[in-house]
């Protein structure tokens, strides 16, 4: 049996989960407005590449305490919902 001249790399994948406590740290942290600043910018910088994203519509998910919408959508290198 011959052997691939290659093997192909086993990347890890990490999810980062942001919690509300998590957030309210990086607020009290950073200020209010220096948190607003960064958000502005970074949304302002994915709107300038909106057509580099590929758009899902919602997936909604249903349970005995409400519906839960996920939003994905993804680049070359990231995915979110």
């Amino acid at each position: 049996m011959r052997k691939p001249k290659h093997t192909p790399a086993i990347h890890t994948v990490t999810t980062r989960f942001v919690s509300a406590e998590d957030a309210a740290l990086l607020v009290s942290n950073l200020g209010l407005p220096e948190c607003v600043q960064g958000m502005i910018k970074y949304i302002h910088a994915d709107f300038l590449r909106w057509e580099s994203f590929e758009k899902t519509a919602r997936i909604a998910n249903y349970s005995e305490q409400g519906v839960i919408e996920l939003m994905p959508i993804s680049d070359t290198h990231l995915y979110s919902f």
